[in-house]
């Protein structure tokens, strides 16, 4: 290795490892889903938009069990990112595409 290929090596080594856990009602998942998280990663950040099941109970009770002090909860439900266009969610599983609006 040059001293290049070296030096990156090291530098990874002290970058903070970020995950973003996007969420949409996943309450069946998303407990396991951050007690992997908080091994893993320096900082964890769930995005949730707009479940309507329990999700937010088991994050509840995530933060009850484990205290994390390197955790965010964004909530975007609220916010249109194509607020000009008639584009509608598509969430579930198999989904993904967006569809516009008849």
């Amino acid at each position: 290795m040059n001293e290049m290929q070296m030096e990156w090596k090291r530098v990874c080594y002290q970058l903070p490892l970020i995950c973003a856990i996007n969420t949409y009602n996943n309450e069946l998942t998303i407990y396991a889903c951050l007690q992997q998280a908080i091994k893993n990663f320096d900082y964890i950040v769930v995005v949730d938009d707009g479940s309507t099941d329990n999700t937010f109970r088991f994050i509840n009770r995530f933060i009850e069990d484990y205290n994390p002090k390197n955790l965010s909860i964004v909530s975007v439900d609220h916010i249109d990112p194509w607020p000009d266009q008639l584009i509608e969610k598509d969430h579930g599983p198999g989904k993904g595409g967006l569809m516009k609006k008849t």
